[in-house]
């Protein structure tokens, strides 16, 4: 199986990987440009990343694999508004939300976690959308730099180097060896 792994770039670069672009918006336009580019189309996406933790049972540094994303913004989440595009892409267990916010209250942390999210990532939902709209398999690789909480920012800060290495290194052991197409 042909595969493109795709990472969002900035300080979350990794060899061989395309790099499509910080947040949404980013995400969404330079892998579409990229994709239609292409004369031969990979049969999968794999993003890989960095996450922020919704529930604090789950551990730091931990690896999450995840087909599952949506973009649930918090001010829809505390139903203060809605929007007419339906993000849910099969909320399961191991879903991954991304919002162009990152959360850093432990409270509305929680009112994620209950609803099946286990972490956000701010270019996920993109890459998957765009996966979709390619009819191409997608799947994100993670690893959990911080919780969603009030020091979220510097948690991930200190965090994101070993996050970075651990990824690396389980990608290496699975033998998923990251190139680009």
């Amino acid at each position: 199986m042909s595969v493109l792994y795709v990472c969002a770039g900035g300080a979350e670069s990794f060899e061989n990987a395309f790099n499509c672009g910080i947040g949404l918006i980013n995400a969404s336009i330079n892998l579409s440009k990229f994709l239609a580019t292409q004369k031969h189309l990979p049969q999968k996406l794999v993003f890989i990343g960095t996450c922020g933790l919704y529930d604090k049972s789950k551990e730091l540094f931990s690896i999450i694999k995840s087909q599952n994303a949506t973009n649930i913004e918090i001010s829809a989440l505390l139903n203060l508004s809605y929007s007419p595009i339906i993000s849910a892409q099969n909320q399961q267990n191991s879903a991954i939300n991304s919002s162009n916010f990152i959360c850093k209250d432990l409270n509305i942390a929680k009112k994620f976690s209950q609803i099946n999210l286990v972490a956000e990532n701010m270019e996920f939902y993109a890459v998957c959308e765009v996966a979709k709209a390619f009819n191409l398999e997608c799947e994100g690789v993670f690893c959990a730099s911080n919780y969603c909480e009030n020091n979220a920012h510097e948690q991930f800060l200190a965090n994101h180097a070993k996050a970075i290495e651990i990824l690396k290194n389980y990608l290496e052991q699975k033998n998923e060896k990251y190139f680009r197409f």
